[in-house]
């Protein structure tokens, strides 16, 4: 086992506990021995180990345990995968996750900060925050730049495919104002709004990507910018 693994048992067995608890102690400590091992980290004592070492070891046993379960939820389409590609899928699947995870954090301080804004201004600027929301365009340069992480980013490895999901909340948040700011401009019945919101929670596989695309879409051509100016114009004309 090595120095660092006596240590690191010694150290299982004085936390004390059940002899359940410490056994299972001593089980990871030997796979994360044996990981150490095989990427050839050559540590001797426990003071040596970095928070990026367990980070490694908590990612390879989560794709290790990921790739069991892949036979059974992909079927059939897993046996015809070539063995290269059975492994690439295995190791983006633990990144992917880790976006997810965080992906979903972000969502949930966005709607913090949107409740947040809308009682304020609920308070001192009635209507503001609609307008501002309605409002939301990320410009075509940012849009490009979120759009080449979420696609081009996996192929530079591994970790850099958990930016996919990440970079993905901006557009969907920009997609939701676009849909909303057409809305407000009478160019969509209020009834968009609500069915957007319900399919967005039964399909949200679907509608998600949707969302995504329609931000980018607006980037580049800007809707409402085009609609307002058009309505502007006609209200010139008829005067």
């Amino acid at each position: 086992m090595g120095k660092l693994g006596g240590e690191m048992k010694a150290l299982a067995k004085r936390a004390g506990g059940s002899f359940k608890t410490v056994d299972d102690r001593i089980h990871i400590v030997q796979r994360f021995s044996r990981h150490l091992r095989s990427l050839n980290i050559q540590i001797q004592r426990v003071e040596q180990i970095k928070v990026r070492h367990i980070e490694c070891y908590i990612q390879a046993r989560l794709a290790q345990e990921i790739g069991k379960i892949l036979p059974l939820a992909l079927g059939d389409l897993y046996q015809h995968l070539s063995v290269d590609e059975r492994a690439r899928f295995a190791s983006l699947i633990a990144p992917v996750l880790t976006g997810l995870i965080a992906a979903l954090l972000q969502v949930v301080s966005v709607l913090s900060l949107i409740l947040g804004r809308y009682w304020q201004a609920f308070l001192y600027n009635p209507g503001g925050f609609g307008r501002e929301f309605r409002s939301i365009r990320i410009p075509a340069g940012p849009a490009m730049l979120l759009l080449a992480c979420m696609v081009v980013g996996p192929n530079f490895g591994p970790q850099m495919a958990l930016l996919a999901p990440i970079c993905s909340v901006p557009l969907v948040f920009a997609g939701l104002a676009l849909i909303h700011g057409l809305a407000a401009q009478k160019r969509l019945a209020r009834f968009w709004l609500v069915g957007l919101y319900v399919t967005l929670l039964l399909f949200m596989q679907l509608i998600y990507p949707l969302l995504v695309v329609l931000a980018i879409v607006d980037s580049l051509i800007d809707f409402r910018g085009r609609l307002a100016s058009k309505d502007a114009d006609n209200a010139n004309g008829e005067g």
